[in-house]
């Protein structure tokens, strides 16, 4: 019953808060299994990511990338471009990227903004972009990082009050000064 999974995702979503992430990780356990039973997706994705987050939280790297994995799933069978951003925010992660990825970091990142600017999904796609220029300066690709703070800071797409602003310009900032000339 879709009352009974509600609840037990709530129940996850307040243990994780507390600090008990194994037995917040069970409850997300519980609804999922309401979730699949009846075919909901966005619910599906929702106990995946919460059973990520609390992996992520106690220290499992290696459970909450397969959580966020299986989050990916549903998010993409959706294209939902809010669910595609929430996952692939998360996989992009440094703690969650193997060795020499942060290509197909980027490449996840870039792929995921544009669905975002395809579903005007703006807010989602700013802190898309706040990821992806954070990628591109730890792979020291600083005129690409330097493109995308101007592309950001000059779009008429985002708003100055979203989260995440101060982070693009204090990289624009660095990432000016660093230039020869700068």
């Amino acid at each position: 019953p879709p009352m009974i999974a509600s609840t037990h995702n709530n129940l996850g979503t307040a243990l994780s808060q507390m600090e008990r992430y194994a037995e917040a990780r069970s409850e997300y356990r519980k609804a999922l299994r309401s979730k699949m039973d009846t075919g909901d997706l966005n619910g599906q994705f929702i106990c995946f990511q919460g059973m990520g987050d609390a992996a992520r939280d106690m220290g499992d790297t290696d459970g909450a990338k397969q959580d966020y994995a299986m989050a990916l799933l549903p998010a993409l069978e959706t294209m939902d471009a809010s669910l595609v951003a929430s996952i692939t925010m998360r996989t992009s992660e440094r703690e969650f990227r193997q060795s020499g990825s942060i290509d197909e970091s980027i490449k996840s990142l870039e792929w995921a903004r544009e669905l975002c600017r395809q579903q005007a999904c703006n807010h989602e796609g700013f802190l898309l972009t706040r990821q992806l220029i954070d990628c591109y300066v730890e792979a020291g690709s600083t005129s690409e990082a330097l493109s995308e703070c101007r592309q950001a800071l000059a779009s008429d797409s985002f708003d100055p009050e979203m989260v995440g602003l101060l982070s693009i310009v204090v990289n624009y900032a660095r990432l000016t000064a660093a230039e020869p000339g700068g």
